[in-house]
């Protein structure tokens, strides 16, 4: 299952670092996110999974957005924020 990583930002809204997911797709890690972490999803637009100024790594080399876009179980997503790194 993806290893979900958090960090700056999205550590502080889901007051944790570490989370697994048995998501597929980017949407159901979100989505698992936000159901482990209350504070996570407390921050998203209704309308988004993912909270404004975030953004989502796979395995430190590809940034996602597309929430249909497949991760595999023995990926690692790091969440932190869209301006990390300038």
């Amino acid at each position: 299952m993806p290893q979900i990583e958090l960090l700056g930002l999205a550590r502080r809204y889901a007051g944790c670092t570490l989370l697994h997911s048995e998501g597929a797709t980017l949407a159901e890690v979100l989505r698992d996110i936000s159901r482990q972490c209350p504070g996570f999803a407390a921050r998203c637009d209704p309308l988004e999974l993912l909270p404004s100024g975030l953004i989502a790594c796979v395995n430190e080399r590809r940034f996602i957005s597309d929430l249909t876009e497949r991760v595999e179980p023995t990926d690692r997503i790091l969440i932190l924020s869209a301006d990390v790194g300038g």
